[in-house]
């Protein structure tokens, strides 16, 4: 058996030294295809001796592509099963100590999702309604030669192959610690930058991405509770901010240029203050976002409660 995680990432240096040292607690080696980031990525991953690989396309947004090439490159190093962590995750400390003993047992084919937790603002809080509540991803596979990834630009699965021999664990033996939140500007200016994408694609209406992309705002409708620090216990915990917000800001002002601030407006995108002065000072008014109406949505939620 050997275990080795894969990731894709993209000036990531505020949440590496996170990764690795956890990963590496748990995995027999750590593959890293770097999108060409321009901040210290390089230079951490030099200094904790990681491989890495380059994608054959400079194409930033073809994450099922990336994960297909790291999938190939694990098979080639003589991996046996994969941990598909992304950079602003970590294993808590109990899965770190005790989950290689869970995953020697996974057969070919067999996947294990655990609890995604989702640090909201703090490592001292989670969210807990919507799709945050009882949330689970399949990270890890024992790998089946025929398996790989349905081709999607965004939002691509997990890990290779279907889900149909899969198997949560409790939370009492793991969870998954996403990061992302805790660098809250940062992650507004990603959430911002995958609606501009999804958009341009126009394979999506702007009400139903803004739709997708509501959870990650901050509402009156969110709820957290305190977590457990002993999940972090060993766990070298980021630093509160990335600042990543500049660059995603100048991609999406890229897309602007490209198809103009109009081409965008009815996106949920202007609580972002320096898109909002953007269009604002192009256009002398306030955007316009499109939602869907509160009573649309409760109904669409009560139809899918029947279906379940």
């Amino acid at each position: 058996m050997k275990i080795i995680a894969l990731v894709p990432v993209k000036n990531e240096e505020w949440i590496l030294p996170t990764y690795i040292s956890s990963m590496k607690k748990i995995a027999d080696e750590i593959i890293v295809l770097d999108d060409n980031s321009t901040d210290s990525t390089p230079t951490i991953l030099k200094e904790h001796n990681i491989t890495v690989i380059s994608p054959l396309e400079n194409n930033q947004v073809d994450m099922s592509a990336k994960r297909i090439e790291l999938l190939e490159e694990g098979r080639k190093r003589g991996g046996t099963h994969f941990i598909w962590l992304d950079t602003d995750e970590s294993f808590n400390t109990e899965f770190l100590k005790n989950g290689r003993k869970r995953i020697e047992k996974l057969t070919k084919g067999q996947k294990l999702s655990l609890a995604w937790i989702t640090l909201w603002k703090s490592t001292n809080q989670e969210r807990l309604d919507s799709v945050w509540k009882e949330n689970y991803k399949d990270v890890i596979v024992c790998d089946s030669p025929e398996y790989t990834f349905e081709k999607r630009t965004l939002s691509e699965g997990r890990t290779q192959g279907p889900n149909t021999d899969l198997t949560q664990v409790s939370k009492e033996e793991g969870v998954i610690l996403h990061f992302q939140f805790t660098s809250f500007n940062d992650a507004q200016a990603k959430q911002a930058w995958y609606r501009c994408i999804e958009l341009s694609e126009k394979k999506k209406s702007a009400r139903r991405i803004n739709h997708t992309y509501s959870i990650g705002l901050e509402t009156p409708e969110v709820i957290v509770q305190n977590t457990p620090q002993e999940w972090f216990t060993g766990i070298e915990i980021p630093k509160q901010e990335s600042n990543k917000a500049s660059w995603y800001i100048k991609e999406i002002r890229k897309m602007f240029d490209a198809k103009g601030t109009l081409f965008f407006e009815a996106l949920d995108i202007w609580h972002i203050p320096e898109l909002n002065n953007t269009f604002v000072s192009t256009h002398g008014r306030q955007p316009k976002p499109k939602r869907y109406p509160k009573w649309l949505i409760i109904l669409n939620a009560f139809k899918n409660s029947l279906k379940k």
